[in-house]
């Protein structure tokens, strides 16, 4: 149970980020992203929490030079206040202008025939916008996330991706259910697969151990689901492109060495990205092991 101050806490958040995003909505999309992006350049690299993403792209992209890693972390920071600040024209599809696809074919196909679809990516550009483009095209697509720690704050959230999405649920027990439904019923589902699981897997990513979820490679071997990368890169400012890829070749078998093998890919593929574009990747998430 949450306590009194906790409560009032969560409703002053809540009551800040609902006048911050009504703010943002009557700004136009560049604007908009634009002030975002300022924002999180000028304050986001004091904060904190910079520390850890610091630390963890000195050992886990050790080839990068000090300059480069500063470099990556601004980049970083203004990425998020931009997909902050972006967050309000995606309900109202202000954003759409700005983002072109690629790989349209491979999410094209997938809507046509009909089956369930399991969409993976990760906490790159604004990472929102790859359901969006999916529900755009067709595709009836139910989210999992992570919740905020607030659950007002979370509502607004979700009032925001129900207005592109078909359902999103919560990790972990709930959202192994709502997935189960969704492909039980032919609907897709989406996961940034790039967090940290403490129970899940040991896996692989960016060349050093980490706590993987393997709850959706599990689904995908069982129904032989396909699999179809995609990303959000950011090119210039509110510019942003949506890249899909073909779907993965799914390993033999159905048990638990079949799935893992399939995440260890997937982990693969996201790994990739970041070491192209490191300063549009969420490293302020602790993803590996302290120490």
């Amino acid at each position: 149970m949450r306590s009194p101050v906790r409560r009032l806490t969560d409703w002053l958040e809540y009551l800040a980020a609902l006048a911050f995003f009504g703010a943002l909505s009557l700004l136009p999309a560049r604007s908009a992203s634009d002030f975002g992006g300022w924002l999180g350049r000028i304050i986001g690299p004091h904060i904190g929490r910079t520390r850890l993403a610091r630390q963890q792209m000195a050992e886990h992209l050790p080839e990068l030079s000090q300059a480069a890693r500063d470099a990556a972390i601004r980049e970083m920071w203004e990425n998020l206040g931009r997909t902050l600040t972006e967050y309000p024209h995606l309900k109202n599809a202000r954003l759409a202008e700005h983002i072109s696809v690629s790989g349209a074919e491979h999410i094209d196909a997938a809507i046509e025939s009909g089956k369930s679809v399991l969409m993976i990516s990760g906490h790159i550009g604004n990472w929102e916008i790859c359901s969006f483009i999916c529900t755009r095209r067709g595709m009836k697509l139910h989210l999992l996330y992570r919740p905020p720690n607030n659950p007002l704050i979370d509502k607004l959230i979700d009032r925001v991706r129900l207005s592109f999405n078909a359902g999103h649920y919560g990790k972990g027990k709930e959202g192994a259910r709502g997935a189960m439904r969704a492909i039980l019923k032919g609907d897709s589902v989406g996961v940034l697969i790039d967090q940290k699981d403490n129970e899940g897997a040991l896996l692989n990513f960016l060349g050093a151990p980490a706590m993987t979820s393997v709850v959706m490679a599990r689904l995908a071997v069982k129904y032989q689901l396909p699999v179809i990368p995609a990303r959000a890169v950011r090119h210039q400012g509110i510019a942003q492109e949506v890249i899909f890829y073909p779907p993965l070749s799914l390993p033999e078998g159905k048990d638990e060495a079949a799935a893992e093998a399939l995440m260890q890919q997937m982990n693969d593929i996201i790994g990739g990205w970041v070491r192209e574009r490191p300063g549009q990747w969420f490293w302020l998430h602790r993803r590996w092991p302290k120490g």
